[in-house]
């Protein structure tokens, strides 16, 4: 098993903004030193769940200064973006990273940033997919070829050139499904891309896992394809490490508490519990919200003493994990806690999975 940062640090308010980034950007290169194998960032707007807010942005910047991690992005929702501002920035960042980053593309999202971003959230779905086949029109696009005529339920144009800067990589930057449905999952299999999930137990991965790689080779996908999207595959949680169980779980009484409060801001009462996947309007069958805390801690985290934690772990390397995204930092957890808890999932948990060697 190896170990990704998921990096999504929530924020209690605009005085705060800088301090947590500052510290959030420490962090990341604390875990780029000490054996991380990737940093996956994610974008939301206007809710304080996500400091950075732009994941492209921020990326750019982390790249050039990690020495060991890759980036992916977990994810970027294509439904809140222009077609050609997406292919461009894209194609930076897969400049910058030498072809190593990963764009995980996700439907998306809580109704307040779909609403503050001129979008109907009702058409997610169909939104990422009219982006995502203009984003390959774009990427083929070459110089004398004749103008891309594209058109979205938000945007329009004509491009006469080609997109600049040019991917790295030959044809486009390694994209990836963002997704906690089974829908998802096959949308990804079917594309030949990796599959970024969370939430499920070690049974229901482990499953899941499975009708991922034959939904792989019934789509056709040469063996390398499936090798690199089962190599990229990831799952993520949040993780709390402390000295005991009982100090983990007293611990966690406030940085859930403002969790759960800023989650109430994303997903009104009012709108469908599900707004974030891919299932419709019914509640999906590992649908879990932070306001359940019980639920939430038992389906959506990891949390414990260092044994506890590894135990934990087993079970889902067990059930064929072969990557495990950990989310670090959440609830604006002070900062006496956030390094504790790093420290002892480096020192005391990362080590009983692989040999780390830091740099």
């Amino acid at each position: 098993m190896k170990f990704f940062l998921y990096v999504n640090p929530q924020t209690p308010g605009p005085e705060s903004d800088a301090e947590v980034i500052r510290r959030t950007t420490d962090h990341v290169l604390l875990a780029d030193r000490s054996g991380f194998d990737a940093v996956c960032l994610t974008e939301h707007q206007f809710t304080d769940y996500n400091t950075y807010g732009d994941a492209f942005m921020y990326a750019a910047y982390l790249a050039p200064q990690l020495k060991r991690a890759t980036i992916i992005l977990t994810a970027a929702v294509p439904a809140l973006h222009n077609p050609m501002a997406l292919a461009q920035k894209a194609n930076l960042l897969d400049q910058l990273s030498e072809g190593k980053a990963i764009i995980g593309l996700a439907t998306g999202g809580s109704p307040t940033e779909f609403k503050g971003m001129g979008r109907d959230p009702s058409r997610r779905r169909g939104l990422m997919e009219q982006v995502v086949d203009i984003l390959y029109d774009a990427w083929s696009l070459k110089p004398g070829d004749s103008p891309l005529q594209y058109e979205t339920e938000h945007d329009h144009g004509e491009v006469h050139n080609r997109i600049m800067p040019a991917p790295f990589r030959k044809s486009h930057p390694r994209l990836g499904r963002a997704s906690t449905s089974e829908d998802g999952m096959l949308y990804a299999a079917k594309q030949g891309w990796p599959w970024f999930f969370g939430r499920y137990m070690p049974a229901e991965a482990g499953q899941l896992l499975i009708r991922y790689e034959e939904a792989l080779r019934q789509a056709g996908h040469s063996d390398d394809v499936i090798k690199e999207c089962l190599e990229w595959t990831l799952m993520q949680k949040i993780v709390y490490v402390a000295d005991t169980d009982e100090q983990a779980f007293a611990d966690l009484r406030e940085p859930l508490k403002l969790y759960g409060d800023i989650f109430k801001i994303a997903y009104p009462s009012d709108s469908p519990k599900d707004m974030s996947l891919d299932s419709g309007n019914t509640q999906p069958k590992m649908g879990v919200r932070a306001i359940d805390t019980d639920q939430f801690v038992t389906r959506a985290m990891i949390v414990g003493s260092p044994e506890t934690v590894v135990a934990r772990l087993k079970e889902y390397e067990s059930a064929g994990i072969r990557n495990f995204t950990a989310c670090l930092y959440f609830g604006n957890l002070s900062p006496e806690k956030l390094d504790h808890s790093m420290r002892l999932f480096t020192e005391r948990v990362m080590p009983q999975f692989q040999r780390v060697d830091p740099i």
